[in-house]
């Protein structure tokens, strides 16, 4: 989690790795997922096993991503 703010009420799973990003309160990060720099997860967001997020990547509140999936911009819905 170099770098990173993580806050309160996130789990962030195992093998998980956050590189300089912002984890808002409530998110769910399942174990093997990949957050690049300069990404950004809003509040109550659930990032499905070995998801990765680009550099630069946001997703907006109270988003789930899908397992195994990769984000390269902005997601809001």
């Amino acid at each position: 989690m170099a770098g990173s703010l993580i806050y309160e009420d996130t789990q962030i799973g195992d093998g998980s790795y956050l590189d300089h990003c912002i984890v808002a309160e409530k998110c769910k990060v399942s174990p093997s997922v990949e957050v690049e720099v300069m990404s950004i997860v809003g509040a109550g967001c659930e990032i499905g096993d070995s998801s990765k997020l680009c550099k630069g990547s946001r997703i907006w509140p109270k988003i789930r991503i899908a397992q195994n999936s990769v984000v390269e911009d902005f997601v809001k819905h």
